[in-house]
């Protein structure tokens, strides 16, 4: 298989996930990748999830908080269209009363 596929090959091993340390993660990172300009440790990489996770959470609550004005325009504008609805009717109940 590896003379088929030559400098492309790659190994999988079968470790299990409860094997893996993040201190392998990062040395399987250190093997696959170029990292010469980065400090990789778990602590770096832990502080990186970290932020991640803190600007994932900022964009579904802003989200979250742009769906909710939205959906309180809508409601306003629904409240004000049957308000103007209501005030036609009574307007013309008015004036067919007054004939």
């Amino acid at each position: 298989m590896a003379k088929l596929i030559g400098d492309r090959s790659f190994v999988l091993s079968n470790m299990a996930a409860s094997e893996m340390t993040p201190e392998m993660v990062v040395e399987r990172v250190k093997r696959s990748c170029d990292v010469k300009d980065f400090d990789v440790t778990v602590v770096t990489m832990k502080s990186g999830h970290d932020e991640e996770q803190k600007a994932i959470a900022g964009y579904w609550a802003q989200f979250e908080e742009e769906k909710k004005k939205e959906d309180e325009a809508k409601r306003q504008l629904d409240e004000n269209e049957s308000a103007s609805q209501m005030e036609k009717l009574a307007t013309r109940g008015r004036s067919i009363v007054g004939q």
